[in-house]
């Protein structure tokens, strides 16, 4: 449950129990309980093309 934030709780709270709460009030409890969720860095391809190093591949309008 350490990567859920307080939006998914809300609607996991809402749809599996039925429980309607505020996100505002989610976040408020979360944060009173020192709860915060683990959120992921997401990794990036890097691309090598003639000694350059790109994020993303250049983009080729010769299309």
């Amino acid at each position: 449950m350490k990567q859920f934030g307080y939006r998914r709780i809300t609607k996991y709270l809402k749809e599996d129990y039925g429980i309607v709460y505020n996100a505002k009030k989610v976040l408020r409890i979360m944060k009173e309980n020192n709860i915060q969720a683990e959120y992921v860095k997401r990794m990036r391809r890097k691309i090598l093309i003639k000694g350059i190093v790109y994020d993303e591949p250049p983009k080729n309008n010769s299309c």
